[in-house]
């Protein structure tokens, strides 16, 4: 089975791009930062109409996007819950019949210049395939709940919904059998229950942690608040306050940790290798994206040395180039 990583957004939207060109029955996706106004892929998508393919595009309407996305292929806007939502439909997937991404596959070309964003590139599993009928044969696509509820996750694919709390079950139990190297990179560090797990794992055995996060959320181009300056920075306060609060438990544990957070650019990546396994989904390191029957999250999960061994290498490189600030505990 083929996997690959794709490291840079540029990369990520031609990869997109292929995916929807190489589709001859049908296209599932789920994204949320997406611009639909671009011309590039509103001709992609016309195309796809044009050869019949059966669009499922699931699309909120995202009060971080200038758009409204009242376009003629995507008839799925209902991501949210409610106008104030109590879940969000926060997964990233993208799958035609015989190639699937997840991570972060929004097409955008604003996060091109400091997003550090990467996707996994799979050949469709049974799995895949279960969720792509699940999906598809949906009665009333236009009620998206309609679909939450039904979805389960098997191995490689985890995720949280309705009424599956896979993700977290799976970061739990891995978590608590680590043996050797765990690293985190996420938008978000502020799960304590599975903070406590890592630092008894860390403790036991003399495990080496490395978290990539960030600690200055107003570089995100769809930061909350961004053009009110007040707004702006209480928002940017409690989201590293939240964050610190969990890394200073790890800085008094004692535990051998390295803290990395990019200079220049906003990390968005939910990706976690814990031993052997490759984890990239859509889910944060929260209590939100964690939790049954809030945030609908999916992710994929790999036992790939290839996989680890070059998302290693791409930290290693960047490093190596001085993209990040670093604290180090090491014993």
């Amino acid at each position: 089975m083929k996997e690959e990583i794709i490291f840079s957004q540029k990369d990520i939207n031609k990869s997109i791009i292929k995916v929807l060109k190489e589709a001859n029955k049908y296209v599932i996706w789920f994204s949320m930062l997406t611009l639909f106004s671009d011309n590039k892929l509103n001709k992609i998508l016309y195309n796809c109409k044009k050869k019949k393919i059966k669009l499922y595009i699931f699309h909120g309407n995202n009060p971080f996007l200038n758009e409204k996305c009242k376009k003629i292929y995507i008839k799925n806007i209902n991501m949210h819950g409610t106008i104030i939502p109590n879940y969000v439909n926060h997964m990233r997937y993208l799958s035609n019949e015989k190639t699937s991404l997840f991570g972060g596959i929004d097409y955008n070309k604003i996060l091109e210049n400091n997003y550090e964003q990467h996707a996994l590139k799979v050949e469709n599993t049974s799995q895949i395939y279960n969720l792509n009928n699940i999906i598809r044969s949906a009665k009333n696509l236009n009620k998206l709940e309609n679909i939450i509820h039904r979805l389960q996750y098997n191995f490689p694919i985890i995720g949280n919904t309705f009424n599956c709390e896979s993700a977290f079950n799976f970061l739990k139990d891995k978590l608590r059998k680590a043996k050797q190297y765990i690293l985190i990179e996420s938008q978000y560090i502020q799960h304590k229950e599975l903070v406590n797990i890592l630092i008894d794992s860390c403790l036991k055995h003399n495990i080496k942690l490395t978290i990539i996060y960030n600690d200055y959320f107003a570089i995100n181009p769809y930061h909350p608040c961004k053009n009110n300056k007040v707004l702006s920075w209480i928002t940017n306060k409690y989201l590293s306050f939240e964050t610190n609060n969990i890394l200073n438990l790890i800085h008094k544990s004692g535990i051998q940790y390295e803290f990395l957070t990019y200079k220049k650019s906003y990390t968005h990546n939910k990706i976690y290798i814990i031993d052997d396994i490759f984890i990239i989904g859509s889910f944060n390191f929260h209590n939100r994206s964690l939790s049954k029957k809030k945030d609908i999250e999916i992710g994929y999960t790999s036992t790939s040395k290839i996989l680890i061994n070059d998302y290693k290498d791409y930290i290693i490189k960047q490093k190596k180039l001085g993209c990040f600030k670093s604290e180090k505990m090491l014993n």
